[in-house]
């Protein structure tokens, strides 16, 4: 091969070579112009972020009546307390037989839905019967379960 061909064949890849060199210098450059760490990129707020926090619905009083019957015409329901300003406004209680209470929680919500008596938050909790007289309203404190009638899970 002589000069003239080695020189024609090497100059375009010195030059391709050339322009690939180029280009990874300018994307370092770029990376690291801004410092060190890439800005954070803001995820935009959901509609359920930007919205205010609306108060729960009022239930209509004949629509608690008729749910607090059907809830008490269950055998299983010794005492219940319906009170709309607490965050559980359903405090049913019951006897303890050492079962899990999250089912008769959920089955309670059947029922008050059944009463249009489930709107957005409401929420039923199952009390210990018996300890229930020794701490008065400190509902928490005796809860076998909790259950959001509205998504059917525990709280």
């Amino acid at each position: 091969m002589s000069n003239k061909a080695a020189s024609q064949f090497s100059t375009p890849m010195l030059y391709g070579a050339g322009l690939v060199a180029l280009a990874l210098v300018m994307l370092a450059g770029l990376r690291f112009a801004g410092g060190d760490e890439p800005a954070p990129i803001e995820e935009p707020a959901t509609i359920a972020e930007t919205q205010p926090e609306l108060p729960r619905p009022a239930l209509d009083p004949s629509v608690v009546e008729k749910a607090t019957a059907a809830l008490v015409a269950e055998p299983k329901v010794v005492d219940l307390v319906y009170d709309p300003a607490l965050e559980v406004q359903w405090n049913i209680a019951v006897q303890d037989d050492g079962t899990r209470r999250d089912g008769l929680a959920d089955y309670f919500c059947m029922v008050l839905g059944e009463h249009g008596a489930v709107v957005k938050g409401t929420a039923v909790r199952i009390v210990d019967a018996a300890r229930r007289a020794e701490l008065k309203d400190a509902y928490r404190e005796y809860a076998l379960a909790t259950v959001d009638c509205t998504t059917h899970s525990p709280l």
